[in-house]
């Protein structure tokens, strides 16, 4: 009888000992993504624009209406954030792009694979963010059709890219 009251407290303390380092483990996953998007990874251009995103359009009338751009032929700058998603399949590695809490696309797939083969040592590859300049270019075409172009600061070689990450 005596085993069995020291085995059932033994399989309690062991129990309440999973569920705080559960608790642990998520409140450090909390705090790892507030410190990554409090500070990304910088990276320091030459302001090539060489990467281009192609835009939906329902994320284009998200852009227009979120920043309040008016309808003329303009340029504006703005930082946007790169970073690896997470993926069942490790084989395909994709990078989003996001401005703010608005998701804009994925980098070209080629593009993509290189950055994370040339990134691998870095903390983007737990989900720290890049932070580059994006141009988006807003065209009006006729009085009532709207189109956005976006392109990213980032160069056509992803080995540039890693040597001048901050």
């Amino acid at each position: 009888m005596r085993f069995l009251i020291i085995a059932l407290v033994i399989v309690i303390i062991f129990i309440l000992l999973r569920q705080l380092e559960r608790y642990r483990w998520r409140r450090y996953c909390v705090e790892r993504e507030r410190y990554f998007q409090r500070n990304p990874l910088r990276f320091q251009s030459d302001g090539q624009f060489a990467i281009s995103l192609a835009l939906p359009k329902h994320v284009q009338i998200k852009l227009i209406n979120a920043f309040m751009w008016k309808l003329v032929e303009q340029c504006y700058f703005k930082k946007v954030f790169i970073q690896k998603e997470e993926r069942i399949n490790i084989q395909i590695q994709q990078v989003k792009v996001t401005l703010g809490d608005i998701h804009l696309g994925y980098l070209e797939t080629h593009y993509a694979q290189q950055l994370c083969k040339n990134l691998n040592q870095t903390d983007f590859m737990v989900g720290r963010p890049v932070e580059v300049l994006a141009e988006i270019q807003v065209i009006c075409q006729q009085s009532h059709f709207i189109m956005c172009k976006m392109q990213l600061d980032l160069p056509k070689d992803t080995t540039l890219l890693a040597r001048s990450l901050q």
